[in-house]
């Protein structure tokens, strides 16, 4: 039994994990933002009835742009290489891949 991730395999986990990590990393600097713009923490949860509404709007307004901004830029600049990710030309990525690997 081969457990050895083929080339295709590994493409697509890139093509996933990229963006998210971007996505999460870009978190991080958006609450840096937030703690020096506000002098507080930014809201764990925006959905929890402690938080303020102003709070949790703000909170999630960027951090939902900015992530989804991230992701954005992440799928844009893989488009270019043979990462698989979704989009367009993902059935044409998988085929040259497979024609690869025959």
């Amino acid at each position: 039994m081969n457990i050895t991730p083929s080339k295709k395999q590994i493409l697509m986990a890139a093509g996933l994990a990229v963006p998210f990590i971007a996505s999460r990393a870009t978190k991080g600097v958006i609450g840096k933002g937030y703690r020096a713009f506000t002098d507080r923490e930014p809201p764990k949860n925006p959905a929890s009835p402690s938080t303020e509404w102003k709070d949790a709007l703000t909170w999630s307004i960027l951090t939902g742009a900015a992530g989804g901004l991230a992701r954005l830029v992440m799928r844009r600049a893989l488009a270019h290489s043979s990462v698989l990710t979704d989009g367009y030309d993902m059935e044409q990525k998988k085929a040259a891949l497979e024609q690869e690997d025959e």
